[in-house]
C-alpha cells in the first residue's frame, strides 16, 4: 500500500513537472512569438526595398540644354551611354560604341549583351532626346517633361505581373501589317518575329506598338531570350549592306521592340503609360 506521505509527494513531484513544462512552453511560445514577429518586420522592410534599376541611353549629338536630364539619374542605378558618335557625355558613365550610323537599337542590344548575366530588375531603355519639348504642343521620345516624372511612373507601375512599358506618346496605334513588305521597314518586321522564334503571323495581322523607341524591361522579360537571340539581331544591323537597311531594321524594331519582350502583336494598353498620364500632370 502506498504511504499517504508518499501520495502526496508523488502530487507534488507531478504538479511541479506540470509546472515547470507549462512555464518552458509558453517561454519558448513567446520566444516563437517574438521571432515571428521579426522575421514578418524584417520581410515588411525587405518588401520596401526598391528594386535595383539599370538604364540604357544612346547619346548621339545633343547637347545641353536637352541632355541636362541625365543629371537627375540616380547614383544607385546601373546606367551606360554608349556614345554612338564619338562624344563624351559622362565622364564615368559614357561608353564608346561603333556603331552603324545613328540608330539607337544597336546600343540597346548592346546593354543586354553587356549585362546578360547580372541584369538589374529594372531596365529603362532611353533615346538622348527623350525629354526635348521642341514645341509647346508636343513631347518627344516620351510624354514626361523630365527624367524624374519618368521615373516615378516607371518605378510604380513596372513589376514582375506587368514586366513592360511602352512610353510611346499616344497619338493613336502605330503598327505595321504583315507581310509589310513595302514602305520603310520592308519585311523587317518579319525577319524580326523570325528571330524571335515567334508562329508565322497570317496575312493582313497588325502588329502595333506606340512610336518611339522608349521603354522599361523587366530582367524576367528581357532573360526569356537567348543572348545569342540578342546578338544574332545586333549583328544583322551591324553587318547591313548600306546604311539604309542598317536604318530600316532599326525602323522594324520600333515597331517590335514589345515583341522582342514578350509582348502579344497587338501591344495592350496595360503595358503602356497612357493610362497612368494623369497621375504625373500630362495630359495630351
Amino acid at each position: 500500500m502506498f504511504h499517504p506521505q508518499d501520495i502526496k509527494l508523488s502530487i507534488f513531484l507531478l504538479s511541479l513537472f506540470i509546472y515547470v513544462n507549462t512555464c518552458i512552453y509558453f517561454d519558448l511560445f513567446y520566444q516563437m512569438k517574438s521571432i515571428g514577429t521579426r522575421i514578418v518586420e524584417d520581410l515588411r522592410k525587405l518588401a520596401e526595398i526598391p528594386p535595383t534599376t539599370g538604364l540604357v541611353v544612346v547619346h548621339c549629338q545633343r547637347e545641353e540644354p536637352e541632355i541636362a536630364w541625365v543629371n537627375d539619374i540616380p547614383a544607385k542605378w546601373k546606367t551606360a551611354i554608349y556614345e554612338t558618335c564619338g562624344r563624351q557625355l559622362s565622364p564615368t558613365l559614357s561608353i564608346p560604341f561603333k556603331n552603324r550610323g545613328r540608330e539607337e537599337c544597336t546600343g540597346y542590344f548592346q546593354y543586354i549583351l553587356d549585362h546578360y548575366d547580372n541584369l538589374p530588375e529594372i531596365n529603362v531603355f532611353l533615346q538622348d532626346d527623350a525629354f526635348f519639348n521642341y514645341s509647346k504642343e508636343h513631347l518627344w521620345h516620351t510624354p514626361f517633361a523630365n527624367f524624374n516624372a519618368l521615373k516615378n511612373a516607371t518605378l510604380k507601375h513596372l513589376h514582375q505581373s506587368r514586366g513592360f512599358l511602352h512610353y510611346g506618346e499616344n497619338k493613336g496605334l502605330f503598327g505595321k501589317r504583315i507581310p509589310d513588305t513595302k514602305g520603310y521597314t520592308e519585311g523587317y518586321v518579319v525577319q524580326v518575329m523570325q528571330d524571335l522564334g515567334l508562329p508565322p503571323a497570317k496575312t493582313g495581322t497588325w502588329v502595333t506598338s506606340r512610336p518611339k523607341s522608349s521603354f522599361a524591361a523587366h530582367r524576367d522579360r528581357i532573360l526569356a531570350n537567348s543572348r545569342e537571340t540578342y546578338k544574332l539581331m545586333q549583328q544583322r544591323i551591324l553587318n547591313a549592306s548600306t546604311n539604309s537597311e542598317a536604318h530600316k531594321r532599326c525602323c522594324a524594331l520600333e515597331s517590335t521592340w514589345h515583341l522582342v519582350f514578350g509582348e502579344p502583336y497587338d501591344l495592350p494598353k496595360s503595358s503602356t503609360l497612357d493610362h497612368f498620364l494623369d497621375e504625373v500632370g500630362f495630359k495630351y
